[in-house]
């Protein structure tokens, strides 16, 4: 669910796409736009949704601070680059 909805948002803000040489967008890319635009309060999807359950209530529990941070929605301005097996800012 987490991947559909954050597939989807972007692929909804980024309706420009024909300008980069998408001229229409596959099903699959399509449904995660759809879902991305239908859901209301996705902060709440992604804590109902089973891996945000096991990140907040189950096995794994005490992550619901991460769970909202990644339903935050431009958050960051910083994009990750992987130089030498780490994640850091890109310029």
């Amino acid at each position: 669910m987490e991947d559909q909805l954050g597939a989807g948002a972007v692929i909804s803000m980024r309706r420009d796409l024909g300008d980069l040489g998408a001229t229409h967008p596959s099903p699959e890319a399509a449904a995660a736009a759809a879902v991305w635009d239908t859901t209301a309060d996705p902060a709440t999807v992604l804590h109902r949704c089973h891996s945000g359950r096991e990140l907040t209530e189950g096995a794994y529990g005490g992550f619901a601070e991460d769970v909202d941070i990644a339903a935050e929605l431009n958050g960051s301005k910083a994009g990750p680059v992987l130089t030498d097996g780490a994640f850091t800012a890109a310029p």
